[in-house]
């Protein structure tokens, strides 16, 4: 599966992470280190659990407690911590 069709992944307990692409989710054999790794800048860590597919963010949005809140372009939402919401802030500007 390419990297470019998956808009964004989470982690399980057992470690491994599945990749959702619109209203699909697959099971990969990676956790989300090793992905965040092997794809570079293509994905985003938005949280200890969610990494997010750049190219899919529709809109960032801050919120109170210094976190923020993205909207993917399928609609879905993934929240950012507060700790990467500076990260994810600059990647968008890049």
């Amino acid at each position: 599966m390419r990297g470019a069709s998956i808009s964004w992944r989470h982690g399980t307990r057992s470690g491994l992470a599945f990749a959702h692409t619109g209203n699909d989710r697959f099971l990969t054999g990676y956790t989300l280190a090793d992905i965040e790794t092997r794809t570079g800048t293509l994905f985003l860590r938005a949280n200890r659990s969610e990494l997010v597919n750049i190219e899919r963010i529709a809109r960032i949005s801050g919120l109170r407690d210094g976190s923020a809140m993205l909207r993917l372009g399928s609609g879905h939402r993934v929240r950012v911590s507060r700790r990467r919401a500076g990260a994810v802030r600059t990647a968008l500007e890049s």
